[in-house]
């Protein structure tokens, strides 16, 4: 946020308590445009990436880290900063011929969450090539491709493509993003980022790939970063550094988390129209929050079906969470377009997906299974209230 930004901020004047100014800084799937705390990151980077800037292909790279620890921001963020400088507002448009050729790599971001085939993954970078629109159906993988090949060819060097997110339960691994970019080989330099070591991120037996490790935030750099993210969404001490310290040091250098806890806080503030935050409030955030948390950009990558039953079952009360058959009939009672039979069917593939726990509870009688008591491994009271501007950034 600018200065002139800020300013207008503090002549804002309104009859009513007003806490919230901007709520997309809060969110842990915002990115802001210049990171913090990410210097050391930023310049290791910069060394590899630096052949592209000179027209030289540079090695593949897999940047991982624990969740939280700015992989995903720092990588967008500098990417945003090549192509700001090497693609000048003057420089002609590409359209789907790409006649004009480029004297440096191109630099492209997919997500492996929403490109998750080889169809899907070859489709979002020809997306971010070419300013025609690209088929999201009706067209095959081969024709998806030729295109792509085309829309390299002109170039003078080829593309540097980001994919995160490779390694989760239900996206690509290493092995097989580098088997599908395969046939770009001679055109794409890839950068990969993930959350598991190498060897657990299912490298396998393929070409050689650069690693940089991306450690977890340390305590002062966390509330530095909080620190910036409530100047630009919230009103003047809505939060005391001891608060913001309290968030830091149990979110373990985990800005996604700490963020999911104040959002959630700040939402419960809210209902009590008032301009701060109160530790009560601050509890419950950081309470909805487990540990370990899946990402919330992964619950939201999620297939609708899956969707519209998770969203049903953070609106159960506690009781009807106490058996998957409980939740089964209690979502079946409620105006939604799926059987009862594919709701069981989601709920379990939910947990499998570990997005839910079902943790067995015991019985009077030892007769049949168990029943299972369905607990959240999400920011669920964040989730539940997607309409504050909780969208992908």
């Amino acid at each position: 946020m600018n200065i002139d930004e800020r300013i207008a901020r503090r002549r804002q004047t309104t009859s009513q308590p007003q806490l919230v100014l901007d709520y997309e800084p809060l969110s842990p799937i915002f990115h802001p445009r210049e990171p913090i705390g990410r210097g050391s990151l930023l310049e290791q980077l910069l060394d590899q990436l630096e052949p592209a800037l000179l027209g030289n292909r540079p090695s593949d790279l897999y940047v991982w880290g624990p969740k939280g620890s700015g992989k995903t921001a720092v990588v967008k963020a500098l990417f945003r900063g090549f192509n700001r400088t090497i693609k000048p507002e003057t420089e002609p448009i590409h359209t789907a011929t790409r006649v004009d050729s480029v004297s440096v790599f191109d630099f492209v971001y997919v997500d492996a969450r929403s490109a998750k085939t080889q169809f899907a993954l070859y489709r979002a970078m020809l997306d971010r090539l070419i300013d025609d629109s690209v088929p999201t159906q009706g067209v095959g993988t081969s024709w998806i491709q030729g295109k792509l090949e085309a829309a390299l060819a002109p170039t003078k060097n080829g593309v540097v493509v980001v994919v995160d997110h490779v390694g989760e339960p239900e996206t690509q691994s290493i092995a097989q993003i580098q088997e599908i970019l395969q046939p770009l080989q001679s055109d794409v330099s890839v950068v990969l980022i993930g959350t598991k070591e190498p060897d657990r991120a299912g490298a396998g037996d393929t070409s050689p790939i650069d690693t940089l490790e991306c450690t977890p935030y340390q305590t002062h750099d966390l509330v530095e970063i909080l620190t910036g993210r409530l100047s630009d969404s919230l009103v003047r001490n809505a939060v005391s550094h001891d608060q913001l310290r309290e968030v830091a040091e149990w979110a373990d250098g985990d800005v996604h988390d700490a963020l999911s806890a104040l959002f959630t806080a700040a939402i419960e503030a809210e209902k009590t129209d008032t301009d701060y935050i109160t530790d009560e409030q601050l509890t419950i955030g950081i309470e909805s929050v487990p540990r370990p948390c899946v990402p919330l950009g992964r619950v939201l990558a999620l297939p609708e079906s899956r969707l519209l039953v998770l969203e049903q079952l953070v609106r159960l009360p506690e009781q009807a969470l106490t058996s998957v058959g409980r939740a089964t009939e209690s979502i079946a009672k409620r105006e939604i377009d799926l059987s009862e039979g594919t709701i069981k069917r989601l709920i379990y593939e939910l947990s499998e997906a570990g997005i839910t726990e079902r943790i067995p509870m015991e019985r009077d009688v030892q007769v049949g299974r168990s029943p299972s008591r369905i607990e959240f491994r999400f920011p669920y009271r964040l989730f539940s209230h997607r309409d504050f501007g909780l969208v992908h950034t």
